[in-house]
C-alpha cells in the first residue's frame, strides 16, 4: 500500500480496522492513483533534469563555438539586446562602448552605425543572411571592416566584424594589375598588328595565345579561331616533325633559330614562310615567339632565275655551262661507259635566210622536241650555240651511242616542220659520237673527239653519223 494511503486512512482510524470488500477496492484504486502519480512524477523529474542538462551542454558548445570564432562578434536578440559579445585587439578602435544587456545604439560603431542597425533589422524580418563591407576612416586608421549577420535560433542572431583591410587592399592591387595588363596586352597587340611580318606567340606547351592581323589574315582565320589551337596545326604535315624539334630545342634552353617551312591556310593549300623562333618573358611567364614571312614568291623567282641560269631561254633544255657541269658529275662517279653526241643543223643559214629568224627559231624548236622524243630519262640535252647541240649518254656503250645518234639523225631527217601556212620544210643533222671506250675519261677530250667527228660528217656530206675512235680521227683529219 502507498505510504500516502497508509498514512490517510491512519488519520481517519481505518488503517487497523478491518473493512468490506467494496471499501478494499476503493483503498485500492486509491492506492494505484498514488503509484501512477509517483511513477509520473518521477518521469517529469528525468525529463527536467535531462532538459537541463541539454540545456547547460547547448549553452557551453555555444559558448565555444563563440570562442573558436577569430573574429569580433556581437550576440544580440531580436530586440538589439547584446547578449555577448567580444571585439579584438584589431578593430578595437572601431567600436565605441559595449556592454552586455545594453541595446545596439547608432554609436555602436565610430561611422556606420546606422547602416549597421539596418542590415540587422533586415536579417530580423527576412531570416535572411547578410553580409557587407564597410570601410571606416579616420585620422587613426583606415580600414575595411567585413560584417556578417546570421540568425542562430528563433530569439538570437549573430554578428561577426573581421578586418580586411589587407585582403582587400590585395584585391584592389590584384585588380590594378590587372587592368594594367590587360592595357599592356592591348598595346602590344597594337604593335604587333602594326607588324609587316606575322608574329606568333605560343605558350611552353606550344599553343598559341597571340597572333598579329598579317599572321591571321595569311592565315585565312580569326585571332579567337587560332588562340589556344596546337602550334603544329600551322604547318603542313611534311614539315611538323623539324618544326617541333625546334620547338623542343629551345625549350631546353637552345639559341634561337630560323627554318624554311610550308605553313597551311583554312584553304589547306600550303605557303613557303621563313620562320624565326625565339624564348621571351612576357607576363612573367617563358613564351615563345615565332616571326614568318611570306617567301612563296621568292622561292617562285628562285626558281625562275635557277632555270634561267641553266636552261637555253629558247628551248628550256640545258644551256653549255649546266650541261658541262652535270655532265662532269656523271663522268666521275661512272663506273660504265659513257658517251658524247654532237649535233649541228645542216645548212640552218639558208633556213633564217630564206624564211627569217622567227621561223629558225621554231625550227631549232621542232628539232629540239624530235630529239627529246627519242632520249632516255636519264640522258642529259643541251644547246652548246646556234644550231649546234650536245647530247650526253650515261651507261651507254661506243656501239649504243652510235646507234642512238643514227635514230636521232632519222627522225629529225623524217619530220616535216611548218613554216608557213600549207608550206613545211624538211631538214636535216649532222653527228658526231665519242665515248669513254675510246679511253678518255674527262669531258674536254670526249666534247673535242665528238666535235670533230662532226666536223667530219659536215665534209663527207652532211646528214650522216661519224663515231671514230680518237686516233683514226687524228688520221683522217691529218692524213
Amino acid at each position: 500500500m502507498h505510504r500516502l494511503l497508509k498514512r490517510q486512512l491512519k488519520r481517519i482510524g481505518l488503517a487497523n480496522e478491518p473493512v468490506s470488500n467494496e471499501m478494499q477496492r476503493l483503498i485500492d484504486l486509491v492506492g494505484q492513483a498514488y503509484s501512477d502519480y509517483d511513477e509520473a512524477h518521477t518521469i517529469l523529474e528525468r525529463s527536467l533534469d535531462i532538459s537541463l542538462k541539454e540545456l547547460n551542454d547547448r549553452n557551453h558548445y555555444l559558448q565555444m563555438v563563440l570562442q573558436a570564432i577569430p573574429d569580433s562578434y556581437l550576440l544580440i536578440s531580436e530586440s538589439l539586446y547584446i547578449n555577448d559579445f567580444r571585439i579584438t585587439s584589431e578593430l578595437k578602435n572601431v567600436f565605441r562602448q559595449v556592454e552586455v544587456d545594453s541595446v545596439m545604439s547608432n554609436n555602436i560603431l565610430i561611422q556606420h552605425s546606422e547602416n549597421l542597425i539596418l542590415l540587422v533589422k533586415q536579417v530580423v524580418r527576412t531570416g535572411d543572411s547578410q553580409d557587407t563591407v564597410i570601410r571606416i576612416v579616420n585620422d587613426e586608421l583606415s580600414v575595411f571592416v567585413e560584417v556578417r549577420c546570421r540568425r542562430i535560433d528563433k530569439l538570437s542572431l549573430l554578428l561577426t566584424f573581421r578586418d580586411v583591410t589587407d585582403h582587400f587592399v590585395a584585391e584592389q592591387l590584384r585588380a590594378q594589375a590587372l587592368i594594367q595588363s590587360q592595357r599592356s596586352q592591348r598595346q602590344l597587340q597594337d604593335v604587333i598588328d602594326a607588324a609587316p611580318v606575322g608574329i606568333v606567340i605560343l605558350d611552353m606547351n606550344y599553343r598559341i595565345t597571340l597572333v598579329n592581323q598579317y599572321a591571321a589574315n595569311r592565315l585565312g582565320r580569326s585571332e579567337q579561331e587560332l588562340v589556344g589551337i596546337p602550334a603544329l596545326q600551322l604547318l603542313i604535315s611534311q614539315h611538323r616533325a623539324k618544326y617541333f624539334e625546334q620547338l623542343q630545342n629551345l625549350s631546353d634552353g637552345k639559341s634561337a633559330c630560323s627554318l624554311d617551312v610550308s605553313m597551311r591556310a583554312l584553304s589547306e593549300v600550303g605557303f613557303m614562310v621563313s620562320l624565326s623562333l625565339s624564348k621571351v618573358m612576357f607576363d612573367n611567364k617563358e613564351q615563345i615567339i615565332q616571326t614568318f614571312t611570306d617567301i612563296t614568291d621568292r622561292i617562285a623567282m628562285e626558281g625562275q632565275l635557277r632555270i634561267m641560269a641553266t636552261t637555253d631561254p629558247l628551248t628550256g633544255i640545258y644551256n653549255r655551262r649546266s650541261f658541262d657541269e652535270k655532265m662532269s658529275v656523271f663522268l666521275a662517279d661512272q663506273h660504265h661507259a659513257c658517251a658524247i653526241i654532237m649535233m649541228d643543223l645542216d645548212h640552218f643559214k639558208q633556213v633564217n635566210d630564206n624564211y627569217g629568224h622567227s621561223v629558225g627559231d621554231n625550227v631549232i624548236v621542232a628539232a629540239v622536241n624530235v630529239v627529246l622524243k627519242e632520249l632516255r630519262s636519264q640522258d642529259l640535252f643541251g644547246r652548246y650555240g646556234g644550231e649546234e647541240f650536245i647530247v650526253g649518254l650515261p651507261d651507254t656503250s661506243h656501239i649504243s651511242a652510235t646507234r642512238i645518234a643514227e635514230r636521232l639523225r632519222a627522225a629529225i631527217e623524217g619530220h616535216a616542220i611548218a613554216v608557213g601556212e600549207n608550206q613545211s620544210v624538211n631538214i636535216t643533222a649532222s653527228f658526231g659520237v665519242s665515248s669513254t671506250e675510246q679511253g678518255v675519261m674527262r669531258l674536254e677530250p670526249l666534247i673535242l673527239v665528238a666535235d670533230k667527228n662532226l666536223y667530219l660528217a659536215k665534209n663527207q656530206g652532211r646528214n650522216r653519223v661519224v663515231a671514230l675512235h680518237s686516233n683514226e680521227v687524228v688520221r683522217k683529219l691529218n692524213p
